[in-house]
């Protein structure tokens, strides 16, 4: 709730006259939470399947070893 209450603050500073912002915000986040879902299910496949047959940008090498890190403090 801390977050919402913080999201809720900032939208009332930046539009004080749209009181119904706050509802098309957290509306719109529910779909980018269910593609973070899909996205996390993909990536160990992404991980065993491509990530051995080819050569990645060193960006995507980094975002990867990132994201590994990032799974193994979660667990």
């Amino acid at each position: 709730m801390h977050l919402v209450d913080t999201l809720r603050y900032c939208l009332r500073n930046s539009r004080p006259n749209c009181r119904s912002f706050i509802g098309k915000v957290l509306v719109s986040l529910v779909p980018i939470r269910e593609l973070t879902r899909l996205s996390n299910k993909a990536l160990p496949k992404i991980q065993k399947d491509w990530i051995p047959n080819c050569e990645l940008d060193p960006f995507w090498g980094q975002f990867i070893e990132d994201a590994d890190k990032w799974e193994a403090q979660q667990i």
